[in-house]
């Protein structure tokens, strides 16, 4: 269910918290962010939605590689770059260059 909400925090552009997908009233209409959204609902369906929320709290590693399946999702769908995927990448809290962000996502890409 997408709930378009002014309750997102200001650091995130959307929120999956399953069954909900919670998204800025002006960005109600972006197709790539509910594509990359999709993915974090399907990785909670999954794996359950306490234990991905608590893995992507607190791993960097795990938030990293969540994100990188969201952004190559969108991708492939013509929706964002590889090189616009790689700056998004940066903002996440971790240590990561913009030359490691691309190289994550060509590696994953396959």
């Amino acid at each position: 269910m997408i709930i378009s909400s002014k309750l997102i925090l200001a650091r995130v552009d959307a929120l999956t918290v399953l069954p909900f997908v919670l998204i800025p009233p002006e960005a109600r209409g972006n197709s790539a962010l509910l594509l990359h959204e999709i993915v974090h609902s399907r990785e909670q369906r999954n794996c359950g939605v306490l234990p991905w929320l608590l893995l992507y709290a607190i791993s960097a590693r795990f938030r990293m590689a969540a994100e990188v399946r969201g952004y190559l999702v969108q991708i492939a769908a013509g929706s964002i770059s590889l090189e616009r995927a790689a700056t998004l990448l940066m903002q996440y809290g971790v240590d990561i260059t913009y030359e490691q962000a691309g190289c994550l996502l060509v590696s994953a890409r396959g």
